[in-house]
């Protein structure tokens, strides 16, 4: 994540004197998780640039596991401190998209895929957002609303025990959005993310269809 153009996002929604109509959720794209730590690890034992190349290699893949890269960085580092934090960090409070999950309203975090270029899935992306999900309630003082494409279920079934765990399941090539309505029935907050992983803005309505076993609805709060 990048907070000056997170910055500049904030200051064109200020300019536009938006700040009420409109809610970002953030977007977690792990291509780009993956080629962060393919940069940090290049000539390392991983061999990391040479994927392109050799996907089929392990040691060419993504290591879920919480053992440091060979920059010294685990899996946590590329999602929380180079991703996650520095989102919310530099979005404002009150721009955040929440969800009414338990009686409570949860900030959204929707995260792509984990395969085919990541290994050592299982047990480990459930750990991975165990980790994010305490740490974000230690740094923001509530929890987040974690929303995963279904390659997180499919290469990590121990997902589905941690209950509350994950809130929502994607398909990745189905577009996601969000908006609620105020008495009047004037949109108040709208986000939309769609396959390619840009924030957009519009006037749609639909609801993300999730797994069975997980909420059946998402309400965003107005």
């Amino acid at each position: 994540m990048c907070p000056y153009k997170l910055r500049m996002m904030v200051d064109a929604v200020k300019r536009s004197a938006a700040d009420n109509a409109v809610r970002f959720a953030a977007f977690l794209d792990t291509g780009a998780t993956f080629m962060l730590r393919r940069h940090f690890t290049r000539g390392g034992p991983e061999r990391l640039d040479d994927v392109q190349i050799n996907r089929s290699d392990p040691n060419t893949r993504f290591d879920m596991s919480d053992q440091p890269d060979s920059s010294g960085r685990p899996a946590l580092w590329y999602f929380w401190d180079a991703a996650i934090q520095p989102w919310f960090d530099t979005i404002p409070r009150h721009l955040w998209l929440t969800v009414e999950n338990q009686g409570i309203h949860k900030p959204m975090i929707i995260f792509w895929e984990i395969s085919p270029r990541f290994t050592n899935q299982r047990g480990n992306a459930a750990n991975l957002l165990i980790s994010m999900k305490e740490l974000f309630k230690t740094r923001y003082g509530i929890e987040p609303f974690f929303v995963v494409s279904s390659s997180w279920i499919a290469t990590d079934p121990t997902l589905v025990e941690h209950k509350g765990l994950v809130g929502g399941v994607h398909d990745c090539d189905i577009a996601m959005e969000w908006s609620s309505m105020d008495k009047r029935g004037n949109t108040r907050r709208i986000v939309l993310i769609d396959g390619v992983g840009r924030a957009l803005l519009g006037g749609h309505r639909s609801r993300l269809q999730l797994r069975t076993g997980l909420p059946s609805s998402i309400t965003t709060a107005v």
